[in-house]
Parts: C-alpha cells; sequence; structure tokens
C-alpha cells in the first residue's frame, strides 16, 4: 500500500508546508520519512473510529489456540482475524466482548463482519531459534486447537537463512508492503 499524497498534503498544507512530489518519495527525504512515520497510524486509528462501508470483509472465526484465562460469562475464545481494524457485529447480533485481540461469545460457530485494515498474511515458513535464548510468547492460528501446522525449524539467525525467504514484494515499489490498498 502506498500512502495518498493528496492526503497527506492537505495536511502538509493546513500546517504550512510544501507539498511533497513524487521525487520526494524516490529518494526519501526527510519530509516524506516523516509523513510516512505518522501516515499509517493514522490510518490504522482512523479505521477503529469509524464502521467504513468500503472495507467491510464477514469471515468465520477460528478457536483460539493460546491460553485464555476462563472467563464464566462466555463458553468460546476467537481469534480476531489478523486483518481486523474494528469489529462490527457477530452473525444473529450475538453478544461479544473483545479483550486482548480475542472475542469472547457463547456463540459456537461464530462469524464477524469487521472493518479491514487490509493487514497481509506472510507464510511462515521458517523458525528460527537459538538455544538459550528466551523467546518471546508469540502464536499463530490457522486452524481449529490441536492443529498441527507446517513449521520447519532452523537452527541459527534470521540472516542465515534469508535466502530461502521468497521476496513476496518488492520493498521498494510499496510504502506499507504488508498492507494492501484499500478502497474506502
Amino acid at each position: 500500500m502506498n500512502m495518498n499524497l493528496d492526503i497527506v498534503n492537505r495536511a502538509l498544507f493546513a500546517i504550512g508546508h510544501n507539498p511533497l512530489t513524487d521525487v520526494d518519495r524516490s529518494v526519501k527525504n526527510i519530509g516524506y520519512e516523516v509523513a510516512k512515520s505518522y501516515y499509517i497510524a493514522t490510518f490504522l486509528e482512523a479505521l477503529t473510529e469509524v464502521e467504513w462501508v468500503g472495507g467491510r470483509k464477514r469471515d468465520k472465526l477460528v478457536r483460539t489456540g493460546r491460553p485464555v484465562l476462563y472467563n464464566r460469562n462466555y463458553h468460546y475464545a476467537y481469534d480476531l482475524p489478523y486483518d481486523c481494524a474494528r469489529p462490527i457485529e457477530l452473525q444473529d447480533n450475538e453478544h461479544y466482548i473483545v479483550e486482548d485481540r480475542l472475542i469472547l461469545t457463547d456463540c459456537s460457530n461464530a462469524e464477524l463482519l469487521y472493518v479491514s485494515n487490509g493487514k497481509v498474511m506472510r507464510s511462515v515458513s521458517a523458525v528460527v531459534m537459538r538455544l538459550g535464548e528466551n523467546q518471546e510468547d508469540e502464536y499463530l492460528t490457522a486452524g481449529q486447537p490441536g492443529t498441527v501446522h507446517e513449521v520447519t525449524l532452523y537452527p541459527g539467525r534470521p540472516s542465515d537463512i534469508t535466502a530461502m525467504f521468497p521476496e513476496d514484494t518488492n520493498p521498494d515499489s510499496s510504502d506499507y508492503p504488508d498492507y494492501t490498498e484499500l478502497d474506502y
């Protein structure tokens, strides 16, 4: 996803600065870098504030595989979709709450209507771990709890295996390669 220069230039004009051009984007000057650092945060925050019509998606939810503290008020815990900026409603207007990127509800087969932020899920082909290092707890969900995922463990550092990862996108061609263009 690229920054919308029209929006950026309107903001720059409002504070009395010169607009950015495509040349600024290609040479990545300081004005471009500052705008880029604020743009994605502002974009994501705006998506959480409004139930945008153009960015809506509907998706079946996956029961979480993470360890979850038991909540006696709800029977099921689901992971929010990776690209969910704002949940709108569960099917049949079932009651739910959101805690720590989890949806807690009594609905056994939950389907969520939500506003998407366009985040792209990258496939995981390797997990790099060195003996003796403390690992952060990270959870990847791709099915019902107990599903076996295809994961290959390679010893070494990430720089040791970078050649094994295919280049999905050219980082120079997109301001935010982890997000797709959305039509809002």
